[in-house]
């Protein structure tokens, strides 16, 4: 049985963005274990070009990551809808933005269905969240439809190969966990090299940013976390009873011990942003 892709609504609202713990997995270890000079929520910030009083939605919004990380430079007149798919992660952003004091109202959204009139937003944003839609082409046409003529739309993705040891670690996760329960992380519908096709079809103007650097990771515990983010393990006592289910985990923990290569693993990543206007 093939394993279970991030753009399979049920899935994403049942196991994988049901609360923000897988989420948090894996930012942990691109906020902990990361090279790069900036953070990426406040690289992403740096490119954006709005007037200070606009109507601003975020779409996919998650844990509001990118408006906690830049706090301090969200203008006092931005009008701020931040929507997600999932409650559970809409009451992480609520719960995240508590103690800052700006203009922020929250909405459950579907991007292929968004409930605004035509031209009613100066911003609009979707931060690694494309590659989970299942109809992206019908996304990009609610998001062009929504937003102002003059308006500009701002979507960060990956690029292709990115986290490609990730990728390799979870397909052998695969092999020893029913593959069922492994999502497949690493969705080539929505990446930066694929993304103009889509975008040029409802924007005149789309620019590229890239944003690459490396992880590295010197112990097992934040590889499993990231690994497990990706694995119902909570539905692993349906397939397995409990002896093969430590067996397995314990042949997890030692393949990755086993990548350990001078007690490092390094993690190639390859992101970045697309504006388009």
């Amino acid at each position: 049985m093939s394993s279970k892709k991030l753009n399979e609504q049920s899935y994403l609202l049942s196991s994988q963005y049901k609360s923000a713990n897988n989420l948090k997995a894996r930012i942990a270890l691109h906020e902990n274990y990361g090279t790069g000079k900036i953070d990426l929520h406040k690289w992403i910030f740096e490119h954006i070009d709005i007037k200070d009083d606009a109507v601003i939605l975020e779409l996919g919004t998650g844990s509001a990551r990118v408006w906690v990380q830049n706090r301090d430079r969200i203008p006092q007149d931005w009008s701020i809808t931040l929507s997600d798919f999932s409650k559970g992660m809409l009451a992480e952003a609520k719960k995240n933005l508590m103690d800052i004091k700006r203009n922020f109202s929250f909405k459950q959204i579907d991007i292929q269905d968004i409930p605004f009139n035509d031209n009613s937003f100066d911003m609009l944003m979707a931060n690694h969240m494309l590659y989970h839609v299942p109809d992206i082409d019908k996304a990009i046409k609610e998001i062009r439809r929504v937003l102002k003529p003059k308006g500009k739309f701002y979507a960060s993705t990956n690029g292709e190969g990115n986290m490609l040891e990730i990728r390799q670690m979870l397909a052998q996760v695969a092999k020893i966990l029913p593959s069922e329960l492994v999502a497949d992380s690493f969705s080539s519908s929505f990446t930066l090299e694929s993304a103009p096709a889509y975008l040029n079809k409802y924007f005149k103007t789309v620019k590229r940013f890239d944003l690459n650097a490396e992880i590295i990771v010197d112990k097992v515990e934040p590889i499993m976390a990231y690994l497990m983010s990706m694995t119902a393990v909570d539905k692993l006592e349906e397939l397995m009873p409990i002896t093969e289910q430590e067996k397995a985990i314990k042949q997890v923990i030692e393949f990755i011990e086993d990548k350990l290569t001078n007690g490092l693993i390094k993690i190639r990543t390859k992101t970045g942003l697309l504006v388009a206007f």
